[in-house]
Formats: C-alpha cells, sequence, structure tokens
C-alpha cells in the first residue's frame, strides 16, 4: 500500500516512470465474500476499469497529511479532464497560500507546467508512455501478485488528486493486504461503497464511487496514527467543458530549456 510524504513537494516537476511499479511482495489477492454488485470483488473490478466510466469530470478536492509531530499540510487540487489526455489541475496550498502551489495542463497533444508566480510555463510533448494501457488489467485474475498498476496518463499528474480520479492502484495483489466492503454511504449526492483496506502496519477507508469506481473519500492510518486524509468537496462527471481550458491562460510566458 502506497504511502504519501506529508512533506512531498506537489509541484516537484512531472513524474516520469513506467506503466506498472514492481513491489517485489508476492501473494495473492485476499478478498472476503461479498453479496450481488456490493462484493469485494465486484467493487474491486469496478476500481480496475474507473477510467471505462466516464469521458470528463471536473471539481475540486481537499487532501491533508498528518506529520508525526502533529503538524500539517492542506492542499487544495482542482480539476478538469476530458479524456483520454485533456487535463486541467490547479494545485492550492490552503496553509500557506502562494507557497508551493502550481497550475498544469495538457491539451492533448502537449503539457504545460506554469508558475503562477512567475507568470511563466514549460512545455513538453506527451510521452508515449502515457498512452498505453496495454498493461492495465480488466479483471482480478490479470492482476499480478508484484505489480501496482497505475494508469498512465495519472503518472505525469504532478498533484496528488490523480491518485483519487485514477485510483487503479488502490487493487494490488498483495497477500498482506485484505479488503472488505463494510457498507455504504452517499458521498456528494453520490452511492458509494465503503471499503475498509488492511495492511500490515495500518488500515485505510475508501468510499468509492458506485458509478465511476472513483475514491470520492479516503482516510489512511498507520499504527493507529492519521497519516491522511482526502474528500472531494465537488464533482461533475460527463458534463462538457470549455476546450480553451486546456489552453495556456494569457499573461503566461514560455520558459525555453
Amino acid at each position: 500500500m502506497r504511502k504519501q510524504d506529508w512533506l512531498v513537494s506537489i509541484i516537484a516537476g512531472i513524474l516520469l516512470g513506467v506503466v506498472a511499479t514492481v513491489l517485489g511482495l508476492p501473494g495473492k489477492l485476499a478478498i472476503q465474500p461479498g453479496r450481488a454488485a456490493g462484493s469485494i470483488d465486484n467493487v474491486l473490478t469496478l476500481i480496475l476499469n474507473s477510467h471505462t466510466h466516464w469521458s470528463t469530470i471536473k471539481g475540486e478536492a481537499e487532501v491533508t497529511w498528518y506529520g508525526p509531530n502533529g503538524g500539517t499540510q492542506t492542499y487544495i487540487n482542482q480539476f478538469q479532464i476530458s479524456q483520454p489526455y485533456s487535463a486541467y489541475i490547479n494545485i492550492i496550498n490552503k496553509d500557506q497560500p502562494g507557497f508551493n502551489e502550481g497550475l498544469w495542463i495538457s491539451d492533448g497533444q502537449k503539457i504545460y507546467e506554469l508558475d503562477k508566480t512567475k507568470k511563466s510555463y514549460t512545455e513538453n510533448n506527451i510521452p508515449d508512455f502515457a498512452k498505453k494501457f496495454v498493461l492495465m488489467p480488466k479483471n482480478l485474475s490479470e492482476v499480478s501478485t508484484d505489480v501496482v498498476y497505475n494508469h498512465p496518463f495519472s503518472l505525469l499528474i504532478p498533484a496528488p488528486v490523480k491518485e483519487y480520479i485514477y485510483p487503479e492502484w488502490f487493487v494490488q495483489g498483495n497477500s498482506t493486504l485484505s479488503y472488505q466492503v463494510t457498507g455504504q454511504e452517499q458521498v456528494l449526492g453520490r452511492d458509494t461503497w465503503v471499503v475498509l483496506l488492511k495492511t500490515k502496519t495500518g488500515e485505510t477507508t475508501a468510499w468509492i464511487d458506485q458509478a465511476t469506481g472513483m475514491i470520492l473519500r479516503y482516510e489512511q492510518k498507520e499504527n493507529g496514527q492519521l497519516s491522511e486524509k482526502m474528500a472531494f468537496t465537488s464533482l461533475e462527471v460527463d458534463s462538457s467543458i470549455n476546450a480553451n481550458t486546456f489552453m495556456v491562460p494569457a499573461g503566461y510566458t514560455l520558459t525555453k530549456p
């Protein structure tokens, strides 16, 4: 199970990687029996295929990391995404406005990282690996025991909200993990499955949208202490998005390498 470092830099840069990250932890997917559509295997399969259940989304999420000495860092993530490769991500530091913030845009061909303080931006082509879905499993039988699966386009997005919009990584074939559906709740007026994930050192509760498989709320504890908390504060699914959203705003200057 991946843990967020509460001191991580949100806009450190574009994350280059591969679709699957090898953990080297052997085992099988530990699932528990359930009923009908709410059975854990059906919910995990929904999560694996989450990106196939929506075309556009826009909204806002708030992510808080809790430090070992009681400190916190909270970031607001504003997002608009049109599949497969267009995205607008605005990162706002709730505790220290203006510090460690950024704006990230993809127009479907190029990606732009914008410095809101300097009113400048850099641009790069979307790399080929971000467009390859061949390694993405579609059902639990395809989930390997030593791999964490990430949606390839999400690897580019330098913001924590990507973890919940593209939640495929949540389904892992590690025998030290166990999943259980504990109930149903509404989040932002949307029906969710409440899933409890237990690890060797902690536990995570995730509220899984029944229509899209996205994680709308998330709470992670390590050794009994809250380490991360996330909640969508607004969400629209499959609504229209202005094409200008995915263009660099006026007033920004291109910084050449």
